[in-house]
């Protein structure tokens, strides 16, 4: 089995629970090889990276779009949230307070869902598992 974490997972303890179980990766072990497998994706529906977001961007509703759970998006009120270097938003959003997105993104969106679709989300899934299964 294979879970993906985010970055705080070590500290809730799901690292701890999982990495017995299964291989865990973080967004961080993997983002580099992850933005190079999901390039052409983004290519083709004409996302950047930054677009594709980190939280509630085209890349995760994409992903909830190609699942059983696509009924509870609603594309008709998804806007662009925060789009630029969410590394370094994050990184001063953790000094000012605990790293609550809404402080560079008042609807606490990282990215831009208003291009996500069903197509893409599987073929994020698909590029994710091969990338994942290859560790």
């Amino acid at each position: 089995m294979v879970a993906t974490t985010p970055p705080f997972g070590s500290d809730s303890g799901m690292d701890a629970e999982l990495r017995p179980r299964c291989r865990v990766a973080t967004v961080e072990d993997e983002h580099d090889s992850f933005e190079q497998a999901v390039s052409s994706i983004y290519d083709r529906n004409g996302v950047t990276s930054q677009e594709g977001g980190s939280h509630s961007g085209f890349t995760e509703t994409s992903l909830v779009l190609a699942s059983g759970y696509a009924r509870y998006v609603d594309m008709s009120v998804a806007e662009r949230g925060f789009v630029g270097d969410t590394h370094a938003a994050i990184a001063e959003a953790t000094k000012e307070a605990a790293g609550a997105s809404t402080i560079f993104s008042p609807i606490g969106v990282l990215g831009d869902p208003v291009k996500a679709n069903a197509e893409a989300g599987r073929d994020l899934l698909r590029e994710m598992s091969r990338l994942l299964a290859k560790g």
